[in-house]
């Protein structure tokens, strides 16, 4: 069952749930009627992902095999702090430019040389750079 922001109850299915690091979260389906090109009205399921305030199981009802998707634990993802995401590129001093230094975003200019956060900040500081 689904609550709507009408505050009405209707029945729903229940297709997928998913937990974040805010909560569980429901997928479900409410049928509603669409206009088809001939003007013809006919049921169309609306999917939605809503939060368990706006749910509450059917009884006798078995939700076991519905596809189910957990958050991943917080030791075994990958921490983004010190994966590369940047990479650096020396310009050489050419006639009429000076030499620099730039920073990409990983992937936008082939480099050998990455940096994580880090390192990119260190460059940025050196360059005077105030932040994070």
């Amino acid at each position: 069952m689904v609550t709507l922001p009408s505050g009405q109850i209707v029945r729903a299915r229940f297709h997928a749930r998913r937990r974040t690091n805010g909560g569980w979260q429901y997928q479900v389906g409410v049928l509603v009627w669409q206009d088809t090109a001939d003007g013809i009205a006919e049921p169309a399921e609306h999917r939605a992902w809503v939060s368990p305030a706006h749910v509450q199981p059917i009884p006798s009802i078995s939700y076991q095999h519905v596809p189910t998707q957990r958050a991943p634990r917080a030791e075994t993802a990958p921490s983004r702090k010190n994966q590369p995401a940047w990479t650096l590129q020396h310009l050489p001093h050419r006639p009429g430019h000076p030499s620099a230094t730039l920073i990409h975003v990983i992937g936008c200019t082939p480099s050998d040389q990455t940096l994580n956060r880090e390192q990119a900040l260190e460059i940025f500081n050196g360059w005077g750079y105030v932040g994070s």
